[in-house]
């Protein structure tokens, strides 16, 4: 199963958004973005999330409101399983399996330990 974003906020509250590992991924406000989202506090092409290696990253793409992994600003950062991605005030939860990352599984998956 691929990596996810679930859009934990309005405006796109419960909606799931694969991320596809052969190219970038742009989240943006303009409908020619990968994930669309409708809201004010997003830009045109405000981030992209792309497959490196064995990990997700999520780069800024100059946006205005700024991207945040757990709710700190970044320009770039490694994305995780269960972290939290703020694209402007729009937040998503990334869901990740271990065939996505070298260490993380989903959250579910851990609690059967």
């Amino acid at each position: 199963m691929p990596a996810r974003l679930e859009c934990v906020s309005e405006p796109q509250q419960g909606e799931s958004f694969p991320l596809r590992p052969d190219r970038g991924n742009i989240i943006g406000r303009e409908v020619k973005c990968d994930i669309c989202i409708r809201h004010m506090t997003v830009s045109r092409a405000h981030c992209v999330i792309r497959k490196a290696g064995q990990d997700w990253v999520v780069e800024d793409l100059g946006s205005t409101n700024g991207t945040y992994v757990n709710g700190e600003r970044v320009a770039e950062s490694v994305l995780h399983g269960e972290d939290l991605l703020g694209v402007g005030k729009v937040q998503f939860r990334v869901v990740a399996y271990a065939d996505d990352y070298r260490d993380t599984v989903p959250l579910d998956a851990r609690e059967n330990e």
